[in-house]
């Protein structure tokens, strides 16, 4: 189990790097709006949240949410901001940097979910049951943690049921004689 935790803590770390490494790369020019760095900087941080919380899953579940947006905010500002061609190498470098960072994003939301589904496996989850793509999208009625709802009262096993009657059948017994 410690070293189930140290190799998904390693996953994390190299993904952090990766995207610390091509995020840097494409902010070297001034071609990209501050949004860019501003969601970069958020996914970075939570990224760094799930290195230091081992025991959860719910960092890596919002790594995983900030990993699909950024890709969508990524195609966005390279769409719109992508320098011409009359625009510098270094313009063009950093831009191209920003387009391997967006390309390596859905590897990253690959290793994220494989991360979270371990994590939820260590460590018993909180209110993600394993069962694919209802833990990343919600579904309401298989959102149970590890602790019981309160409003919610379990039916009694038949071995409880079964004691219960014997005790009854004890008690009529015993008021008879």
């Amino acid at each position: 189990m410690q070293q189930s935790s140290t190799l998904l803590n390693s996953a994390l770390k190299a993904i952090f790097f990766i995207h610390l490494v091509f995020t840097t790369w494409g902010l070297q020019s001034d071609w990209a709006p501050t949004s860019y760095f501003f969601y970069n900087l958020l996914f970075l941080m939570v990224l760094l949240w799930g290195v230091h919380q081992r025991e959860s899953e719910q960092p890596i579940v919002m790594a995983f949410y900030f990993d699909i947006i950024c890709f969508i905010l990524d195609i966005v500002n390279v769409g719109v901001f992508f320098p011409s061609r009359s625009g510098s190498t270094s313009r063009r470098f950093s831009a191209g940097m920003a387009i391997v960072n967006m390309l390596l994003r859905p590897l990253t939301a690959f290793f994220l979910y494989k991360v979270m589904r371990e994590r939820n496996a260590l460590y018993g989850g909180s209110a993600y049951q394993d069962s694919g793509l209802t833990e990343i999208f919600g579904n309401p009625d298989n959102r149970r943690g590890r602790y019981q709802d309160m409003g919610h009262v379990a039916a009694p096993s038949q071995e409880l049921r079964a004691a219960a009657a014997a005790s009854a059948d004890e008690l009529n017994t015993l008021q008879k004689v």
